[in-house]
């Protein structure tokens, strides 16, 4: 009987765990463009889709991302980047924001913004 209520117990306390986690609201932007945009050949296709994350979902983003913070060239904000994605911290106020791309074709993650 013990055995059985303590199966029980682990079961809810599982289940309660896994389902606790909502899912919520991006905040953000996106634009389709072609592998290299800023001066795209006439003949390239739009290929990638570029994701540009700001506020709390960047920052959940930045924090989940397991590596050293770095001081990004570009923006001299905290950085932490893996592989072609990166998060990034400014202290002054600004926030989180992440960027990086789908390579829709090749379904690989590619860089998002240019410097």
């Amino acid at each position: 009987m013990f055995l059985k209520s303590f199966a029980s117990m682990i079961c809810i306390l599982f289940s309660t765990h896994v389902f606790a986690t909502e899912s919520q609201s991006l905040e953000g932007s996106f634009f389709v463009s072609p592998e290299y945009y800023i001066d795209p050949s006439p003949d390239e296709k739009d290929t990638h889709y570029r994701i540009v994350l700001v506020g709390q979902s960047a920052k959940e983003l930045y924090e989940l991302m397991n590596v050293d913070v770095k001081i990004d060239h570009c923006t001299e904000a905290k950085s932490k980047t893996i592989g072609k994605m990166q998060c990034l911290h400014f202290e002054s106020g600004r926030g989180y924001t992440c960027h990086f791309s789908i390579d829709v074709k090749n379904q690989e993650i590619g860089f998002g913004l240019a410097c």
